[in-house]
């Protein structure tokens, strides 16, 4: 779905403004937002440019949050969302008009959150790999189900329990495009230094017939644990550290030690001897004036020593590192940004089949798995406070590696140093233009529209086999309230 309009108004405005919204303010609660832009005096900018954006952004802002917002923060706030998404036509994925619903409701006030949503989709029920329920052509389930506990008084504590989304930094280690999952998170800090721990169920892996007489189940458990700190300097600089790691198999439980806050994932599955999947992230935000710098780096596994056949494996890792800059040229508000992508080959992958960094058919991490990278610009006009055009242009190189394949080590039988290219195997090349709209009618009515021209070179990694698509997207949200998570 298409961000939500507080989602990217917020935004807008954090960059014209010179004010670094933190991660954990989000998701955008009216009552937390709020606060949080008084505290950090987002309207309250000195220099012309940043008054003028603060101006254009905040009226907008305000009156998202405050049209159907009750100020009174002691009483409970309620309300329901109503979304309807259309895909008109996807030429590369060879899908044509996909619908989707969704309905949902909540409520909160000064100390608790709560939402319910579901969804019906077609999209999921044409998708081989979906394994629920169909009728009439439709998949459904729940989109989120979740209770918070987050005192106005004390932002920086929360503590979550549900079915929901959960993303960090630029989704390389930590991605919302994935599906929701069942977990548990707290958070614990102040304004400069933050704690962030959860523990999540994923989906259960079923064994192939060989698997199943070795171990004598049909399936296995897998989980989820994840801690990170935050540190951050005024509405200037963000740090954050993680570490991830993906745990499961026969007989194997929730490991209470996987949750603490300071406990060494790594040295753990190292003295365990479970081969658990263990990840670390490390990433930063930078904002000056106008100017915003942000990067991520993750690192699966990498070879330290190299004494023997298995140290020349080759190192898993992600980063991604961008900008993005504000412009009023004439009372005209631009915003332009450029990003570079790239993910090795093996990274998000494990020779042990419940050990692979996805939740179901889902990855976990970005969203276009790995081997390949992708270097993107692009440039946002916003023709009025609720109606942003943005033109982008993407060029992407994806070697044949797959998350999903089975693991493989050529390097055992090189006989002594190995290398091998980036991309891997036959690269498919492919160059995207696109173009994409979104209005807020009013209170209560968004609808968004996208079209991207595509070239792509060595399709589906077939040498000299090129082909031009064309996709076309579009989407309607109808809502009363003016809370959701995303």
């Amino acid at each position: 779905m298409p961000k939500e309009p507080i989602y990217i108004l917020t935004k807008e405005t954090s960059l014209f403004s010179n004010t670094l919204i933190k991660e954990s303010h989000y998701p955008y609660k009216p009552i937390s937002l709020n606060e949080t832009l008084s505290e950090q005096g987002l309207f309250n900018m000195k220099e012309e440019e940043q008054e003028r954006g603060g101006i254009f952004f905040g009226n907008e802002i305000e009156k998202y949050l405050h049209s159907e917002f009750d100020k009174d923060t002691t009483r409970f706030q309620w309300g329901i969302d109503l979304m309807y998404e259309s895909q008109l036509f996807n030429e590369y994925d060879q899908k044509e008009f996909f619908n989707k619903f969704l309905v949902g409701a909540g409520f909160e006030n000064s100390f608790v959150s709560c939402y319910t949503s579901y969804f019906t989709d077609q999209e999921l029920a044409d998708d081989p790999a979906y394994r629920g329920k169909k009728w009439n052509g439709f998949a459904g389930g729940p989109e989120q189900v979740l209770v918070a506990f987050q005192p106005l008084e004390n932002p920086y504590f929360c503590f979550k329990l549900g079915h929901d989304y959960l993303g960090w930094a630029e989704g390389l280690l930590m991605s919302v495009s994935h599906r929701p999952f069942d977990y548990f998170s707290v958070e614990a800090g102040n304004e400069n230094i933050r704690f962030i721990g959860f523990t999540a169920i994923l989906d259960k892996i079923y064994l192939s017939d060989s698997l199943q007489d070795e171990f004598n189940v049909r399936w296995v458990p897998r989980f989820l644990g994840g801690h990170r700190i935050l540190l951050s300097y005024k509405n200037i600089v963000t740090v954050g550290l993680s570490e991830l790691v993906l745990y499961g198999g026969p007989y194997r439980e929730i490991e209470p030690g996987y949750f603490l806050p300071f406990y060494w994932f790594h040295s753990e599955q190292l003295n365990s001897k479970f081969d658990d999947n263990t990840f670390w992230g490390m990433d930063f935000k930078l904002q000056f004036r106008s100017s915003l710098f942000f990067g991520e780096f993750v690192l699966d596994d990498i070879q330290i020593e190299h004494e023997v056949q298995s140290d020349e494996e080759p190192a898993e890792y992600g980063l991604k590192v961008g900008f993005t800059q504000g412009l009023i040229i004439h009372d005209n508000f631009f915003s332009i940004g450029c990003n570079y992508t790239r993910v090795s080959n093996r990274t998000y992958n494990q020779k042990i089949i419940w050990n692979k960094y996805v939740n179901g058919d889902d990855l976990l991490g970005c969203d276009m798995g790995n081997d390949f990278d992708k270097l993107s610009f692009w440039c946002r006009y916003w023709w009025t406070s609720s109606l942003p055009v943005q033109l982008h242009f993407d060029y992407i190189r994806q070697g044949e590696g797959n998350v999903f394949d089975e693991w493989s080590e050529p390097w055992m039988e090189a006989g002594g140093e190995y290398q091998e290219d980036f991309p891997s195997g036959i690269v498919q090349e492919s160059s995207v233009i696109g173009l994409a709209t979104e209005k807020w009618f009013g209170r209560f009515i968004d609808a968004f529209f996208k079209i991207d021209w595509m070239n792509v070179e060595n399709y589906n990694h077939q040498t000299n086999v090129n082909e031009n698509f064309l996709n076309l997207k579009f989407a309607v949200t109808v809502r009363y309230s003016r809370f959701r998570w995303n």
